[in-house]
């Protein structure tokens, strides 16, 4: 039996590769209701109430949960986190805002110039940036779509996940990522989980975001996987039962709680166990974020110059052209600004050492 805390620090696995596939499945699960103007017929949405797109989110933030704690467990100052965490979320971010910008002003119904000194313009690129507040419309562009008046519906999920970030920073500081606190942080979590969610079922107009619930759960299974890695061990028995139960849940309260576990346990499953060929994909680099930023204005774009396009045809281009800038966004963007991150850290980490051994 292989376990975890094995093979945790073997840095040749699937993560790459998984996390395309999971900005694939958004780019699927969008094409129904940007082409069709809701998402009521996509597939798995009729056969399990959920959607394509939003298990992938899940086994996002299952992985980054996963990763981060690690991440904060090898930074050993807060500063060092907080650059690395900017300089991967940010640089691709401000990249997407500006080319929605460009892209909007072709499609926009004012003049360019009306376009450019429009308020609401440069408030889409600051707000989005700073994760002030998600803005999703620039003026007079794409009002008359199916789904209309949303340049970049993709980008809900990122102040959730800066959240996460500096939740996980504030339990770090008060010492809540390691031994007996991490077990005391993870009751109280689960605590309040239970208690929100049976809340939130019982009482649906309650002021409870259920996005945050759904989100904090598979963030936090993450990073449990990663604090107890030694005692798991990565079993296909116990991934096909786990998909039973959550199977057997549908329909179900339990449903989303076991939904999340079982996407847990079998990210890393897939991520560790299958070997061969499979381990090539991480030569060519980590394309799945610009996948999941510069899909939807082009899935838009792709809409507003070919009004009768169907959800498959548009997955098919919108895969295809998405692919390209998100090649460009990693070589050009994200990876200059990873390695830049991580030689400042490196220094930081120098001085420190340097620090310790004089005193």
């Amino acid at each position: 039996m292989q376990r975890l805390a094995d093979v945790q620090a073997v840095r040749d696995n699937n993560f790459n590769l998984l996390r395309f596939l999971a900005a694939l499945l958004v780019i699927f699960s969008h094409s129904y209701p940007l082409a069709l103007g809701n998402s009521s017929s996509e597939p798995l949405r009729q056969w399990l109430g959920v959607t394509y797109g939003s298990l992938a989110v899940d086994a996002f933030f299952v992985i980054s949960g996963y990763l981060v704690l690690q991440s904060w467990q090898r930074q050993q100052l807060l500063l060092n986190f907080c650059r690395a965490r900017v300089f991967r979320v940010l640089p691709a971010l401000a990249g997407v805002l500006l080319f929605s910008i460009l892209l909007g002003g072709y499609f926009s119904s004012l003049s360019l110039p009306s376009y450019l000194l429009h308020e609401e313009t440069w408030k889409y690129f600051y707000k989005n940036l700073l994760m002030l507040k998600t803005e999703y419309s620039l003026p007079g562009v794409f009002a008359d779509l199916p789904y209309p008046e949303v340049i970049n519906g993709s980008l809900w999920t990122l102040r959730y996940e800066m959240k996460m970030y500096l939740g996980l920073a504030v339990l770090g500081l008060l010492g809540l990522l390691s031994g007996r606190g991490f077990r005391v942080f993870l009751l109280v979590y689960l605590g309040w989980y239970v208690l929100a969610s049976w809340a939130l079922h019982s009482r649906p107009d309650l002021d409870i975001s259920a996005e945050m619930l759904r989100l904090s759960l598979c963030f936090v299974l993450g990073a449990a996987c990663a604090h107890y890695a030694r005692h798991l061990f990565l079993r296909l028995d116990v991934l096909l039962g786990l998909l039973l139960m959550a199977w057997l849940s549908v329909g179900s309260p339990l449903f989303q709680s076991l939904a999340a576990l079982c996407i847990a346990y079998g990210v890393l499953y897939l991520a560790y166990v299958p070997k061969g060929w499979l381990l090539h994909f991480n030569r060519l680099g980590d394309y799945s974020y610009g996948l999941y930023l510069f899909a939807f204005p082009i899935q838009q774009a792709l809409k507003a110059v070919w009004p009768g396009l169907q959800p498959w045809p548009m997955f098919v281009y919108a895969a295809l052209l998405t692919l390209l800038c998100a090649i460009v966004s990693w070589h050009l963007i994200e990876k200059p600004a990873l390695a830049y991150a991580q030689r400042r850290n490196a220094a930081s980490r120098a001085r420190l050492s340097q620090a310790a051994a004089l005193s």
